[in-house]
């Protein structure tokens, strides 16, 4: 009868829909997925940046001092204090972000 083949139709498009809606959102899921990854290393890569200025910086102080003759155990102390929590900051992220 003609509710029958009407109620069929509405059956495959409603079908159609679902799979149309589920590809959707399985693709939206994976556009989620890597913006999150890619925020993440974003992020890990800032820290390493910033973990490589400070060390930069420290290696500046360094030779500043060793120029004007300052002490080089005081500079080799803070030296490895800065490499030591720069290494630290890195592992606890890299553990925390699963990298």
């Amino acid at each position: 009868t003609a509710a029958t083949t009407n109620g069929d139709g509405l059956a495959t498009q409603l079908a159609s829909m679902t799979a149309e809606r589920d590809a959707v959102t399985a693709r939206l899921a994976e556009v989620i997925r890597v913006q999150k990854r890619s925020a993440r290393d974003i992020f890990l890569l800032q820290t390493r940046i910033n973990v490589q200025r400070e060390l930069l910086q420290q290696r500046c102080r360094e030779k500043a001092a060793e120029s004007s003759g300052s002490g080089s155990v005081a500079s080799y102390t803070a030296t490895k204090a800065v490499l030591e929590r720069g290494r630290k900051r890195l592992e606890a992220l890299e553990t925390f972000s699963g990298a």
